[in-house]
Parts: C-alpha cells; sequence; structure tokens
C-alpha cells in the first residue's frame, strides 16, 4: 500500500520585477517631489524638507526589498512584524523631528518625572516634590523650552511651529556646561515627582537620560535619547506582540502604525509602555486560549510578569487579564492547576496594585457634596467647584450612565479623531488633519481586522461577546476614572466629562477591532505584506501635511 504524502500549498506574493520597480521610482519621487513642493511653499530652512525625504526614502526602499523578498504563507506574520518594526522605527524617527519638545501632550511632566527617577537611581535625593535637581543645562533647557511655565515673554511655546523646530536645528548640536548642578524650583504649577507613572512606565526614558549624562551630551540630545528609547521600547513590545499573537497580527500592526500611537510612542509619554504592554499581555491571552495541548510554564510566567508591570500603570486596563480566566480548563490538565493560575494571576494585579497604585485611591472614596439630596443653587455653585466621587456614581448610577451617553454622543467624533491622530500636539488647529484622513484609516483598520484567507481563525461567537464585555468594562472604567477626576456640574443634566481622548483607547483598541471581523468573509489573495506600506505612506503624507501648516 502506497502512502500519499501531502505538500503544503506555497502562497507567495507574485508581483513582477517591473511593478516593484515602478513603485520604487514613483514612490521615491513622489516623497522627493512632496519634500521640494513643502520647501517652496514655506521659505523656510532646507534642512526639515530634506531630512523628511532622506528618512522616507531610506523606510520606503526598506520596504520595498522586503516586500520583494518572497515568503511563504506561514511566514508571513515573520514578514509582517518586520515590517511594521520598520515603518515604526521610520515614521516614529520623523515624528521626534516634528514635534519640538514638549509639544506632545503633558510630555513636560513625563520629563520631569522620568528625570527623577534617574535622579533616584543615581543616588540624588530632590529636595521636595517642588525642586528638581538637574545639571545646569538641562534646566535651562526647560526654562528656555518649556515656556508656558517658566518664560511667557520668551515666544518659544509648546507647539509644532517654526520657532519650535528653529530651536532644535539651533541647539541639537550646541556646545554646553554639563557638570555643573543646579536646582530647579517648581513655580507652582508642576510637580517633578514620579507622580502618576511608576517605575515602569518610564524605565525606557530614564535609560536615555542616564545615557546622556553618563555621556556629557547636551541638553537636548539628552533629551531625544530619551525619546528614541521610549520609541524603541514600544516598537519592540509591539512587535513580540505580533510575533505571539495567534489571529489579529495585522490589527496590531495597524494600531501601532496610527499616528497618535506613533507620536505618543516617539515622545516621554507613559502611553508608550502602557500601549506596548497592552498588546503584549492581549497577544499572550489570545494565545493561551487559542492553542491545543495543555499549557507550559513558559507561557504563564510571560502572562503573569505582563500583567504584572501592566495593572498599575493604568488601573483601567486591568480587566484586560479577565480574557486569561477564560483559558480552557482541558489546557491545564487538571481543576487544581487551573485554579492555581487564575487565582494567582488576579494576585498578581492586586499585589502590583497595592505596591504602586493604592496610596492615589483614597480620593476616589469620599462622599460627594450633598449629592445624594435634591440640589439647591448653592450646591450646583458648590459642585462646580469639585468632582464626584465613586459613592455618588453608584447612588446615581441613572445619573452616571446619562453623562457618559451625553458624553459619547457630544464628543464622539473628537475621540475618533484623538484615537487615529487627526489632531495631535497639543491639538493646534493650524496641524489638524484634513477631513479624508479619519476615513482612510478607518478603513483600512477594518481591512485589517479581517480574514486573509480560507485558514484564517474565526472567531466565535462567545469568544467576541467576552472581547466586547472586557472592552466596555475598561472602557465604563475610563469614562468613570475622568468623571471622578474632573470638575463638572454633575447636577447638570447637559453636563458631560471632560478630558477625554481617543488615545486612552488605543490599548484595548485592538479587542475593539475583532468585533469587526466577518466570519464568512476573506480576503482571495494575502496582502497582509502590504499593510505596513499602506500605513506609511499615508502617515508619511499626514506628517508632511503637519509640517507644511506649522512652519505656514
Amino acid at each position: 500500500m502506497s502512502i500519499k504524502t501531502t505538500k503544503s500549498v506555497k502562497q507567495e506574493i507574485r508581483l513582477s520585477p517591473r511593478l516593484f520597480v515602478l513603485i520604487t521610482v514613483f514612490g521615491l519621487l513622489g516623497i522627493w517631489g512632496a519634500a521640494i513642493l513643502a520647501y517652496k511653499a514655506n521659505h523656510f530652512s532646507l534642512v526639515y524638507p530634506l531630512v523628511f525625504a532622506a528618512l522616507g526614502s531610506v523606510a520606503f526602499i526598506i520596504l520595498i526589498v522586503h516586500l520583494r523578498t518572497r515568503h511563504l504563507a506561514r511566514s508571513t506574520k515573520k514578514k509582517l512584524s518586520v515590517l511594521s518594526l520598520i515603518a515604526t522605527l521610520g515614521l516614529g524617527s520623523i515624528s521626534m523631528l516634528l514635534f519640538p519638545p514638549g509639544s506632545v501632550p503633558d510630555e513636560t511632566y513625563h520629563y520631569y518625572n522620568s528625570y527623577h527617577y534617574a535622579n533616584v537611581i543615581l543616588g540624588i535625593h530632590d529636595d521636595s516634590s517642588r525642586s528638581l535637581i538637574m545639571r545646569s543645562c538641562d534646566a535651562n533647557f526647560v526654562r528656555d523650552k518649556f515656556s508656558s511655565y517658566y518664560k511667557s515673554d520668551s515666544g518659544l511655546g509648546l507647539g509644532v511651529d517654526a520657532k519650535g523646530m528653529d530651536y532644535l536645528r539651533s541647539h541639537i548640536f550646541q556646545k554646553e556646561d554639563t557638570y555643573t548642578i543646579t536646582t530647579l524650583h517648581s513655580n507652582n504649577q508642576v510637580a517633578f515627582t514620579n507622580a502618576g507613572g511608576v517605575i515602569q512606565s518610564r524605565i525606557a526614558t530614564t535609560a536615555g537620560i542616564l545615557i546622556g549624562r553618563a555621556l556629557s551630551l547636551n541638553s537636548l540630545l539628552t533629551f531625544y535619547l530619551g525619546r528614541i528609547f521610549n520609541l524603541i521600547l514600544f516598537s519592540f513590545l509591539a512587535f513580540l506582540a505580533i510575533r505571539i499573537i495567534p489571529f489579529g497580527s495585522k490589527i496590531i500592526a495597524a494600531i501601532s502604525l496610527l499616528p497618535m500611537s506613533i507620536s505618543l510612542a516617539a515622545s516621554y509619554s507613559y502611553d508608550s509602555a502602557i500601549m506596548g504592554l497592552a498588546f503584549l499581555l492581549i497577544a499572550l491571552l489570545l494565545r493561551a486560549i487559542s492553542m491545543q495541548g495543555q499549557i507550559k510554564v513558559r507561557e504563564v510566567i510571560p502572562i503573569l510578569l505582563v500583567s504584572f508591570l501592566l495593572a498599575p500603570l493604568k488601573l483601567v486596563y486591568a480587566p484586560l487579564v479577565i480574557i486569561g480566566l477564560f483559558i480552557p480548563r482541558k489546557r491545564f490538565g487538571s481543576v487544581y492547576w487551573e485554579f492555581l493560575f487564575k487565582i494567582s494571576l488576579i494576585l498578581v494585579c492586586l499585589i502590583s496594585i497595592i505596591i504602586w497604585q493604592i496610596p492615589n485611591l483614597g480620593g476616589f472614596l469620599g462622599a460627594e457634596n450633598n449629592a445624594a439630596t435634591a440640589p439647591t443653587h448653592a450646591d450646583l455653585a458648590e459642585s462646580e467647584a469639585s468632582s464626584p466621587t465613586l459613592l455618588f456614581l453608584f447612588m446615581h448610577p441613572f445619573r452616571t450612565l446619562m453623562v457618559f451617553a451625553k458624553t459619547l454622543y457630544k464628543t464622539g467624533g473628537w475621540l475618533i479623531d484623538t484615537t487615529i491622530g487627526s489632531s495631535l500636539g497639543w491639538f493646534q488647529p493650524s496641524i489638524i488633519a484634513p477631513w479624508f484622513i479619519a476615513p482612510a484609516y478607518i478603513v483600512l483598520l477594518f481591512a485589517a481586522s479581517q480574514r486573509y484567507s480560507a485558514n484564517s481563525k474565526i472567531i466565535s461567537l462567545n469568544r467576541k461577546v467576552l472581547f466586547g464585555i472586557v472592552f466596555l468594562i475598561c472602557a465604563t472604567l475610563l469614562f468613570s476614572v475622568f468623571y471622578l477626576t474632573t470638575i463638572a456640574d454633575t447636577h447638570d443634566s447637559a453636563s458631560v466629562i471632560l478630558g477625554m481622548q481617543g488615545r486612552y483607547f488605543i490599548p484595548i483598541l485592538p479587542l475593539l477591532l475583532l468585533l469587526f471581523r466577518v466570519n464568512r468573509f476573506y480576503y482571495k489573495y494575502d496582502w497582509t505584506t502590504l499593510l505596513p506600506l499602506a500605513f506609511f505612506i499615508l502617515t508619511y503624507a499626514y506628517f508632511l501635511e503637519v509640517y507644511v501648516a506649522a512652519l505656514g
């Protein structure tokens, strides 16, 4: 009896060499042409258009070379992770040059906190939360560049503009005294301590500052070294998530290449670490609930470790571990090992939260200003100067839900724009993206969430319900936290929650996009590797538009 062997079908992306040459030529012409047009449209330094064109060309050529290389279908995920890594680093480098120091929201606070941690590691003890021991050059950099807090008459704001870019060009290689130490005192508008950011959210930026100080780099180079390390951290975590996740790898790649993700990753924002760890945890948990066979120790340890690191960064993302509670029992082999893992997962998160976040939770547990009774005019006036508390939310669930619904209805467009990044920096009107940018990204995100072959993973309805519930829990906690921490008239039916931005939904966005996967549909051809290229071109064009608008 003869035994028939079956060979795996090799699905390859077949594009003719001539087509690749045409794509390369027209792509480079487009990049350099756009840079030249930007230079001619604005009578500023030629440095930035040349840098944009050079970085864009190098990244584009690398993408084309990798795209030309033929890979089997089983190695598509490997190729996607590499291409996404290259695109993230390339766009992040452009974003660093485009957005001057302090122009990314809250970056000044993240810089102060990172510098404080660098002092702690070096054994330097700051006198108080309102003072920071720094090199004199770094203190001068803070006073000069973060001008809205120190020198309101300097004309150097925190926005994306020609003055900020000229400051970068003139100071990037400036020689400075890197040995003299001084104390920078706060003007009572900002605290310099680690409030709001635990060490794992600052590890990359702190490392950049430490290395910059060790190498005696000037203040601006030291600042940018922190940005570079933060970008590398996010890119590496996203790279791992794409490699690990059993389905939805295109979703992780797509979200990582959104303009808002790139802008945050290429800055001092702790959202860089939060996004990366959230993506990695989602990937680990989806792999755990999807794989067959008994679960291994090498699967369990990363899940517990990443959960421990992520839980205290922002408590609203801790419910992601709920997915781990639905790992099938058959993977553990016995009820005992299942119980041990799942209780350990919960305890790890609780211990991590207790260590780092319990002192910050006290303000949520007080009683609201007579909120349980019918409000008088005096109560209304007083409520405008205070925030509701956790007790108020539980005692008035209908009113709370109404506020949530009104906030979503009135600010839904804003939340979508600030998730994608149609409005970046300090949300300057002059650099808001054209109207078609958001729809273009939405279409790409939807395309990334779909199946790419008949063999792609089909997500059952039960799994979709689980992902939807976890997303809703995290989203509700996000709304609740902002409701508890922002000043609003909680008795006014027209009130909405202040301060909400779409960027806070990016870490849980993969779960939402998985809900839009249509199981009965799949693409005839796998264009996975074209996804990073599409996002790179669109985001590059958008950043160039921001550059032109900022200098205009």
